[in-house]
């Protein structure tokens, strides 16, 4: 990954973003936001942003669900993007990994989640379809860390 700091302004507080190196960061709602530029399993984008001090992105609301699709798409991602929700804990229960609590905004795509093959545990954005998809978390996908 290259290297590109950032700071952000929150409460007036100047804060340090993230510890390690990330390929970018931006500013939006009081938030940074680091976009990956690789692609890797649900456990390792999870670890990698909280070694970073951060989380994987839980969407809050349509905005920044909006927010996430432009961005993306302007990095050229095309396998989908790591949410930070799941339901390994409780089949057809999705919590976000942060808080352990159902998400107040959820965005599913058509007929999802669907479980295929019983082993769909994991939350991906899908940019093709600007819409949530549950999945296997051993595949990969691009990841955003929010702090």
């Amino acid at each position: 990954m290259s290297i590109l700091w950032g700071t952000f302004m929150e409460s007036g507080k100047d804060l340090a973003t993230f510890r390690r190196p990330v390929s970018l960061c931006l500013f939006q709602m009081r938030n940074c936001y680091f976009f990956s530029n690789t692609i890797m399993s649900f456990k390792d984008a999870m670890v990698t942003c909280f070694n970073m001090g951060g989380a994987l992105l839980e969407l809050q609301n349509k905005l920044e669900e909006q927010w996430l699709d432009i961005h993306s798409n302007i990095r050229g991602y095309h396998v989908g993007v790591w949410l930070g929700i799941t339901d390994m804990q409780e089949e057809k229960h999705f919590v976000a990994i942060s808080n352990g609590r159902k998400p107040h905004y959820v965005h599913w795509s058509g007929g999802e989640p669907n479980n295929s093959g019983e082993s769909e545990d994991c939350t991906v954005y899908l940019l093709s379809r600007k819409a949530w998809n549950d999945t296997k978390c051993s595949n990969k996908a691009h990841f955003v860390c929010k702090k």
